[in-house]
């Protein structure tokens, strides 16, 4: 019994051998797909930072854009306020309006009148009153 306990120990030890070295390799194989799944995770991260880093930016151009349209659309509407309130105006007051149009009209014409007319005035004045200045002869100072 001692060949064939021997020949037990012997098979065991070859069964533990074997046994110690295909979990040696499973171990191997766990820590390359760690080290795979690491860097896999790795670049997931960076991809991710980097597109967070784009919607950021998206996000502060869209901030951006929102505030300019918001600026023009308050100003547009203080705009048409104002042109309403001028046409409320001139419906609650049309005889005061239509007066102040006839005054500023008439100022006008007369800031108009007097310009062209004192110029025409110049032009056409000549000492001895014989031909209007602009269609004298010229004079020869040769």
């Amino acid at each position: 019994m001692d060949q064939k306990d021997h020949n037990i120990v012997k098979d065991i030890d070859e069964t533990h051998t074997a046994m110690n070295e295909k979990i040696g390799m499973i171990e191997d194989r766990v820590h390359e797909t760690i080290e795979g799944t690491q860097s896999t995770i790795d670049n997931v991260m960076d991809n991710v930072k980097r597109v967070q880093g784009t919607v950021e930016q998206t996000k502060s151009t869209l901030d951006n854009i929102l505030t300019t349209i918001k600026d023009s659309v308050d100003e547009t509407i203080e705009r048409v306020k104002y042109t309403a309130d001028l046409i409320e105006q001139v419906n609650k007051n049309p005889w005061i309006m239509f007066g102040g149009a006839i005054l500023a009209g008439y100022v006008l014409s007369s800031m108009n009148r007097e310009g062209s007319s004192g110029k025409r005035r110049v032009d056409e004045w000549n000492p001895d009153n014989s031909v209007p200045k602009s269609s004298a002869a010229p004079h020869d100072f040769s």
